[in-house]
């Protein structure tokens, strides 16, 4: 048995035996309507890294060239005609650039899925209004069709997801809709020898598809059956990873994996599944996110050179595989030396120590290397340090070595206590002299003892007698250098480990906290707490948004003040209150959006209350009907009436009293024998 470790600057993979290059950090990229976004795997740095101008506009597809650290999109423009735009933008942080145009596709053309060949250089992207898929260098020229679909592969449907594989020469694509949606692979170079990858009677809709180069498998997303489904390379049952009858999985259009996780587009959301350990899923959502698809996970190792390959397909270095250019070479941890074949290891002897005791001429008949029982969940032979107080525990990966086994009451078989050293076994010196077992644990004894010479970095063989007639050993190694296991894989850590004394301790920056089913993932804070563990509490009001890392509040439009509690001031409306009212006489102004409200006047309405009352109107806003006749005015502020000549009363509707006549009824007539005077 062995175990693997790494070199300085690399961190051993999923596989336990490659080696990869540490201080890289993955990120999500993926298309939003008319933006186009990145954000971190923990929800926490959520970006726009291009903006495709205006609503009609969206980003159907995209992918990331590492090298160059160039983003790659296909933009649809839906403006008299429907085009799409080929394009790409450098990734900058913290700014959003103009895009290069590389193609203007032929009218009506749609594109769902682009991968960037990153060995070959070339930009690889599919017409699916046109069954076609295209091939370019990466800066658009050199245009060609690298397969066309021929109408018996699709059985009236259409091509939809993409994945390459360039190590093996692999080109994947899927035809969806039709008689009968199915999976194809075909080679990379020339778009020959398509072949049926995957169909079958629960495939509908296969929308989009990834490789994980680390399971050597295709996951696909079924935006009709509603699932995430996965299957090796090589071929082989497919696996249903995730299902709406069981799991949240709704009209998926995006698929991405890297390391232990998947994650799916699914309209607002990206979520996320830990389908190594069938972790349940968590999302990321935003109020930003509108429309998502096309999502891509970016990372060096999406992007693997010919020796990480290498590595993953030719896994027999027995300890080391560390990638070269093209190729890989096998390595030895400390302690053990790279045999002849170049692939074993084999441990250095101890240098012979003058005077030492020589062991017995004839060694104790060695004990079976395979251990009944062994520490519960640790593969291979642990390694453990060796604490500084005596009666203690040994610590390492777990703190309880026979958890979950039927071990109660085990204690050390003292006279079959044994070290391994190449392939030859030999009793300690002193029996029992720095080991004991008791309630499941095994601690040590005299730390000064000379016996720890003899059996540091070795393997050790500790035969145990439990309750009952079972008897069954464990092999371990002891050291006196406290292991960092945050070296290895951050500790699974998902931001800061903390070496405690040989165990890692995950934590979380300020902003996050641990999450109460997993104390090494850190979340981002819930809405209304912030700061180092999220155990301060928000203060914002009027729905501002709270600053999950200093709880600095980001008013709503229409507020202000430290805590949003204030409306903006008369006269100022918007976000920040910056934006100036327009309202006239005197018409007060709403804070959030600046529309005037006219019916706190009196006669006048419009847009910015300053048109004047019809002639048949008056009041606020306008909104009473004059009573006014005779042709009277009518005041738009209060209704009062202005007769004419020769009328009164409220509303004008009466002639002038007999003997009156003329403006206000005043004037009085002069008329004589009972001659009729007229009122006006």
């Amino acid at each position: 048995e062995h175990v693997c470790t790494c070199h300085g600057g690399y961190t051993l993979s999923l596989d336990q035996t490659s080696c990869l290059e540490q201080n890289y950090t993955s990120f999500l990229l993926f298309g939003d309507l008319q933006y186009l976004r990145r954000i971190n795997p923990d929800g926490t740095d959520f970006k726009t890294v291009s903006y495709g101008g205006g609503l009609l506009s969206s980003y159907h597809a995209c992918d990331y060239d590492y090298s160059t650290s160039t983003v790659f999109f296909a933009l649809g423009k839906f403006t008299t005609t429907t085009t799409t735009v080929i394009g790409k933008v450098p990734l900058q942080p913290d700014s959003i650039l103009s895009y290069t145009t590389l193609r203007i596709m032929p009218a009506s053309s749609y594109v769902p899925s682009m991968q960037a060949d990153w060995m070959n250089r070339k930009l690889i992207y599919t017409d699916q209004r046109h069954n076609v898929i295209h091939r370019s260098e990466l800066d658009g020229t050199s245009l060609e069709n690298l397969l066309v679909i021929s109408p018996s592969l699709l059985n009236s449907g259409q091509a939809s997801g993409l994945a390459i594989d360039p190590y093996n020469n692999k080109l994947y694509f899927s035809v969806i809709n039709g008689n009968s949606p199915r999976i194809f692979s075909a080679n990379l170079n020339d778009g020959k020898g398509v072949a049926v990858f995957h169909q079958s009677s629960g495939l509908k809709a296969p929308n989009d598809l990834d490789i994980d180069f680390e399971e050597n498998s295709l996951m696909w997303t079924d935006y009709v059956a509603n699932s995430v489904e996965a299957k090796p390379l090589a071929g082989g049952a497919s696996q249903l990873l995730r299902h709406n009858n069981t799991n949240l999985v709704y009209r998926p259009l995006g698929v991405a994996t890297f390391e232990e996780s998947v994650w799916y587009l699914s309209y607002n959301r990206v979520y996320r599944y830990r389908f190594k350990t069938a972790q349940d899923g968590t999302y990321i959502s935003s109020g930003a996110f509108r429309a998502l698809r096309s999502l891509k996970v970016v990372h060096p190792l999406k992007q693997p050179g010919k020796g990480y390959h290498a590595c993953l397909a030719n896994r027999d270095c027995a300890q080391i595989c560390i990638p070269q250019t093209n190729s890989y070479t096998c390595a030895c941890r400390s302690g053990w030396m790279l045999a002849a074949d170049g692939r074993n290891c084999t441990e250095i002897p101890l240098p012979t120590v003058a005077n030492a005791t020589a062991p017995p001429p004839t060694p104790p008949v060695c004990p079976s290397k395979v251990c009944l029982g062994s520490f519960h969940n640790l593969g291979g032979v642990p390694t453990f340090y060796i604490p500084q107080t005596t009666d203690t525990q040994l610590k390492g990966s777990t703190a309880v070595l026979f958890q979950n086994r039927n071990v109660t009451g085990c204690s050390e078989i003292l006279q079959n206590v044994w070290y391994d050293q190449v392939g030859t076994c030999y009793q300690l010196p002193v029996t029992g002299d720095i080991f004991y077992a008791t309630g499941n644990k095994i601690f040590v004894r005299n730390l000064h003892s000379p016996s720890w010479n003899d059996v540091e970095n070795r393997t050790i063989h500790m035969f145990m007698q439990c309750s009952g007639p079972v008897r069954f050993c464990v092999r371990f190694r002891v050291t006196s250098t406290i292991p960092d296991p945050c070296l290895l894989s951050n500790g699974g850590c998902s931001h800061t480990c903390t070496n405690d004394m040989g165990t890692a301790t995950c934590s979380c920056p300020a902003g996050m906290r641990v999450t109460q089913a997993n104390a090494t993932h850190c979340q981002v804070c819930p809405s209304n707490k912030y700061g180092v563990n999220c155990s301060s509490t928000c203060t914002c009001q009027n729905g501002a948004a709270c600053s999950a890392v200093t709880g600095a509040c980001t008013c709503t439009p229409g507020y202000m003040g430290t805590n949003c509690q204030n409306a903006c001031t008369q006269g100022m409306f918007g976000p920040g209150c910056t934006q100036l009212c327009t309202c006239k006489n005197s018409a007060t102004c709403n804070h959030v959006d600046g529309k005037c409200d006219c019916t706190s006047i009196l006669g006048y309405t419009g847009t910015d209350c300053n048109t004047p009352c019809m002639s048949d109107r008056f009041g606020a806003n306008c909104t009473q009907p004059c009573q006014c006749q005779n042709g009277a005015a009518c005041n738009r502020r209060t209704g009062a009436c202005a007769c004419t000549d020769g009328y009164t009363g409220t509303t004008c509707d009466q002639k002038c009293p007999t003997g009156k006549y003329g403006a206000g009824c005043v004037s009085t007539c002069q008329c004589q024998n009972n001659a009729d005077c007229n009122h006006i």
